[in-house]
């Protein structure tokens, strides 16, 4: 496809002539791409119909009645002795629900349904296969049980940052919101008699080592100052913030609250406030200090009770569930989606889905909501008899290979054994496994892997096209050749063509799978069609869809650096942006920068002599030129 819409048209639609001739050329390397396509052999796979839930809060066990009702067998996997996670600790919504009544039905319907294995105090020690057939170890009470399903719903939830700041845990009268819920919720008589109450939000989150906002925390320190002034109308209370965020219709319960007489006070990051224990009348009272950045003035507050609004964090269990079902983990530690719009409660592993706050902090109604989705999901794959898997997957020659087991240490699915042959060990691919992200190809020395629907000849025939060399420009306009990873560099650029977001149209962008199927060989051959300069695009590291697979761009991009100075020619003009599918912005901005780079750099002069160590250079990698031995000693 030529997607001369999102980037093109729309985003340069006040240069009219410069987008025209960029669509032809999107056109042209469309179709020298599909000139060398050929089809694709899709694999039929059967499908085990049952489904294991892992986590046994709102969304897990939300998630295994959903499975029931529609005629699914599920297993509910939950490392605590009891159901209900987090949802334990929470009385109420903000819009008034009775979560602990909701939970109690949920968990009998849970145990009354037939069709729901329930596994309490279990975690899971091995997991293997592919969609439609997985197979999971899960060890419960000392004994281990395989368990044989078609898809897998991660439902592990999240936790509640324990505070090291503000003096918690030693003074009973510092609290979590969670704890002040429970406390408001049993009627607790040192709140009710309690004189003020200051909260302090953004406790543990939006800072250097956590940087990722928990957004449940200022609606819940709203609902706890609502709920408190209900029982203790005449309470003094304080929150300390550094923004307010009730999103939606949550609005309207932020100015109940300031109508109560609930006092918001604004505070910097770098001017936090401070919490000191002080002697009055032989018992230890609290005072807190804070800048109110509004007055600009050093207030101090004398409190009976301080709450701190905790960040979440993810479970403890995330990274073992990711090692073993190859779902991938955001750099804050949560479960990644495979694309933030078009599939919010999909992994990139096919068969395996998210729910609750597995993914990211979301409020009850959300994880709900998700988990429903993830059902959905999952059902497309449990309702039917076979399922076919995608032919876009790694290929070995096995003619070419030389065992060196390069492909198998970067593979991050299990993708790839060695196997013994007549000929000595060869890689073979197990397609069931493989996602098709091609990092297996970047490595090989010898070429003898190959990646259907993403070959070389498709590659390099795009690269070839991308600008006529009989086009004459009036003035020097720098050509830039993008290549963008599926999942996020160009998500993120379709991001940016929705939001009409107008750039510079000097790039010309070829899509892979990700950003480590792109090898040296095809950042040479841009330079030998005399491109100025080459961008990838590309996940943040730490946020892959295919696990840390984008850490092998990073060590092409800074070996091809080297190669490029060596050679003469500015590494500069080979640039790494890292972009996430909502980034449109930040994608707008890449190009533009690039493209400024490069103007002022001017055009590239390659003289003959460059030429010969270019095409040295890309014939470096050549099967003729390769032994294990050699191989071996690189790895």
């Amino acid at each position: 496809m030529a997607n001369i819409r999102e980037h093109c048209s729309w985003v340069h639609s006040r240069e009219k002539e410069k987008a025209t001739l960029k669509a032809m050329d999107k056109v042209r390397m469309a179709v020298s791409r599909a000139k060398n396509l050929h089809p694709l052999k899709e694999i039929e796979l059967g499908v085990n119909k049952k489904g294991l839930v892992i986590g046994g809060g709102l969304a897990g066990m939300t998630a295994a009645l959903n499975l029931a009702n529609q005629g699914f067998e599920s297993y509910l996997v939950e490392k605590s002795m009891n159901l209900g996670g987090m949802a334990k600790r929470i009385d109420r919504t903000l819009e008034g629900m009775d979560v602990q009544s909701y939970l109690r039905g949920l968990i009998r319907k849970v145990y009354q349904n037939p069709l729901i294995h329930v596994i309490t105090g279990s975690h899971t020690i091995e997991a293997s296969g592919y969609i439609g057939n997985f197979t999971t170890r899960v060890m419960s009470n000392g004994r281990a049980k395989d368990i044989h399903h078609g898809i897998t719903i991660i439902a592990t939830g999240a936790e509640e940052y324990k505070p090291a700041e503000y003096l918690y845990g030693k003074h009973d009268s510092i609290l979590t919101l969670l704890d002040l819920e429970e406390k408001i919720a049993q009627g607790d008589k040192g709140l009710i008699n309690a004189r003020s109450l200051v909260i302090i939000l953004c406790v543990g989150s939006r800072q250097e080592d956590r940087p990722h906002c928990s957004r449940v925390c200022c609606s819940q320190a709203i609902k706890c100052t609502l709920m408190l002034k209900e029982q203790n109308p005449g309470i003094d209370i304080y929150i300390m913030y550094r923004d307010i965020r009730m999103y939606g219709f949550k609005e309207d319960y932020y100015r109940e609250a300031a109508d109560k007489g609930v006092n918001f006070i604004r505070y910097d990051q770098d001017d936090r406030p401070t919490v000191e224990l002080a002697e009055n009348n032989n018992q230890s009272a609290l005072k807190i200090a804070v800048t109110d950045s509004v007055l600009d003035k050093r207030l101090i507050i004398d409190t009976d009770i301080v709450a701190l609004a905790a960040a979440i964090v993810p479970s403890t269990e995330n990274e073992e569930i990711s090692r073993l079902f190859k779902a991938p983990l955001s750099a804050d530690g949560f479960f990644l989606e495979a694309h933030m719009k078009l599939r919010p409660a999909d992994v990139a592993t096919e068969g395996v889905f998210l729910a609750g706050m597995s993914h990211f902090p979301k409020t009850i109604n959300e994880a709900i909501s998700q988990a429903n989705a993830a059902v959905g999901r999952a059902t497309t794959i449990l309702s039917k008899d076979t399922i076919i898997s995608s032919g876009a997957v790694s290929e070995v020659n096995e003619g070419d290979c030389i065992g060196c087991g390069a492909c198998q240490k970067v593979c991050q699915y299990g993708a790839i054994d060695l196997q013994d042959t007549l000929d000595g060990k060869k890689a073979k691919v197990t397609h069931a496994l493989c996602q098709g992200c091609g990092v297996c190809c970047s490595v090989c020395p010898t070429d003898a892997i190959s990646l259907n629907h993403f070959t070389d000849t498709q590659i390099f025939a795009e690269i070839d096209t991308a600008y006529p060399t009989q086009r004459k420009e009036k003035r020097f306009e720098p050509k830039i050749l993008g290549f963008l990873c599926n999942w996020c560099g160009y998500a993120g650029a379709d991001m940016a063509g929705v939001s009409r977001m107008q750039f510079a149209p000097n790039m010309r962008e070829i899509r892979a799978m990700c950003s480590s199927r792109i090898h040296s060989k095809f950042i040479i051959q841009a330079f030998l069609k005399r491109v100025d300069g080459v961008l990838i695009c590309g996940c943040h590291l730490g946020d892959c869809h295919y696990m840390k697979a984008n850490e092998q761009t990073e060590k092409m991009i800074k070996a091809t650096k080297k190669s490029l100075e060596k050679i003469g020619i500015n590494p500069e003009r080979l640039r790494r942006e890292y972009i996430s599918a909502a980034e449109g912005t930040k994608y707008a901005e890449a190009v533009n920068r690039f493209t400024n780079f490069l103007t002022k750099l001017g055009p590239i002069e390659i003289n003959e002599e460059q030429e010969k160590k270019l095409v040295k250079l890309k014939l470096r990698t050549s099967k003729k030129r390769k032994t294990k031995t050699n191989v071996e000693k690189e790895i």
